[in-house]
């Protein structure tokens, strides 16, 4: 097993993130006051998440993704019990 599955949730997290994101922009412009401060929160979310995907796309490029994991490294010999 990889680290490939912490990306693949991540890329899950996303996407569900991205349609809730969808959803509150849309009920802001289409049910909000239309004055300014509508407009300067809608300009604050907008800029505040791409620069939060943009550092953590930064980031993740730069993991090897290929590196294996072991969350349990038990060994299931009879011969060695009780050590883990």
């Amino acid at each position: 097993m990889s680290l490939i599955i912490f990306l693949y949730a991540y890329y899950i997290f996303l996407a569900i993130w991205a349609l809730i994101a969808v959803i509150s922009l849309f009920h802001i412009l289409s049910y909000g006051v239309r004055d300014l401060a509508t407009v300067f929160a809608t300009v604050v979310f907008v800029g505040v998440s791409g620069l939060m995907l943009s550092s953590s796309f930064y980031y993740i490029e730069q993991v090897n993704w290929t590196t294996p994991v072991s969350f349990f490294n038990i060994d299931f010999n009879p011969n060695n019990q009780f050590k883990f």
